[in-house]
């Protein structure tokens, strides 16, 4: 079974299920979601620079793709430094790896090669699904997907944070 973490405003809900609510800075990006292993297949970080205003920043082996959505807009969406309009997804990566595409102008990606199997995002709401297979090799603020509670927040360099804020 896959697992799930989801980012609504300031409600986080972890892989593990647990939720908590968070004032994180403003203008930072902060882990969300990384595999934790050597191979570091994707890290997920994510900003807010207003309520309805997100940017995530994806990096893979394949390449870096940047995401601006804001409630209400098109969402800006970069791929290694090239723009990328809705008109123009579906979009894969020359591997095939890399699936960006909408869904009702909303911003979908699949790479589940990678181990995530799609990340969601709408301006409001992000959502990110990592294959069952990945459960245990997570970190950031969703947590390692282990159903431990107590390691929620197990950083890249393996050690536990007291609080959210250590993700920035």
């Amino acid at each position: 079974m896959k697992a799930q973490c989801s980012v609504a405003g300031r409600n986080f809900i972890t892989f593990n299920n647990v939720r908590f609510t968070s004032a994180l800075p403003k203008a930072c990006y902060h882990v969300l979601a990384q595999d934790c292993t050597s191979e570091l297949k994707f890290v997920v970080l994510m900003k807010e620079e207003a309520s309805n205003k997100k940017e995530v920043y994806i990096r893979t082996p394949l390449g870096n793709l940047i995401i601006r959505h804001e409630a209400g807009r098109d969402p800006f969406l970069r791929f290694n430094n090239a723009g990328l309009t809705l008109s123009s997804l579906p979009f894969k990566d020359p591997s095939g790896t890399l699936l960006i595409n909408t869904i009702e102008g909303d911003v979908l990606i699949e790479a589940p090669e990678l181990g995530l199997d799609r990340l969601y995002l709408n301006g409001e709401i992000m959502k990110v699904v990592i294959e069952s297979w990945m459960k245990g090799k997570m970190c950031g603020l969703c947590g390692q997907a282990d159903g431990e509670d107590r390691t929620e927040f197990r950083m890249p360099n393996l050690y536990t944070a007291k609080s959210p804020s250590s993700f920035v």
